[in-house]
């Protein structure tokens, strides 16, 4: 039996769908499909490794008119989350709000310090928690955003070019 589900990724894009995969696990991540950070974490890391891998191949025969020797398997790494040495987040007086968010009737802070929004230069979606870094990533970030805002240092403004602080 088919029935249509819908899915929110923002700006209004819905995606409609029939079933879900039966490859798709459970996300962990807050962001998952308003971030583009983790866009593959709703497959089975093995799962991820294999579409990655077709990606590459496809994009190196099809567009780069590549002829390629067999390829060997990507070989996975054990860290899963906290694997990445460098992020670089962005402040923005203009962060991307959640549709609950939105809802809210009361004057609220535009202030954000986080990652762009997929296909948008001037919206930024306020990070609580990365999975791509150590934790201690997330405390940093946490605390010198909690420091600007109590401190009313002005965030960038992407649209004006001005605000004192720009990049994390």
């Amino acid at each position: 039996q088919l029935t249509k589900k819908k899915k929110n990724y923002g700006e209004g894009r819905i995606v409609r769908y029939h079933t879900l995969s039966d490859k798709r696990c459970d996300t962990f991540c807050e962001h998952f499909g308003v971030c583009g950070g983790c866009k593959w974490q709703h497959l089975p890391y093995p799962e991820q490794l294999a579409f990655k891998q077709q990606q590459v191949v496809d994009n190196l025969t099809r567009i780069g008119k590549i002829d390629l020797p067999p390829i060997s398997p990507i070989l996975g790494s054990d860290k899963t989350i906290y694997y990445r040495n460098n992020l670089e987040f962005t402040f923005s007086n203009k962060k991307w709000l959640t549709r609950e968010e939105l809802d809210k009737t009361d004057d609220q802070c535009r202030n954000g310090v986080g990652f762009h929004i997929p296909g948008m230069f001037d919206k930024v979606l306020d990070i609580h928690t990365c999975w791509l870094q150590d934790d201690v990533s997330n405390r940093v970030r946490n605390a010198i955003r909690s420091f600007c805002l109590e401190h009313r240092y002005p965030f960038f403004d992407l649209r004006e070019q001005s605000g004192f602080m720009r990049t994390l």
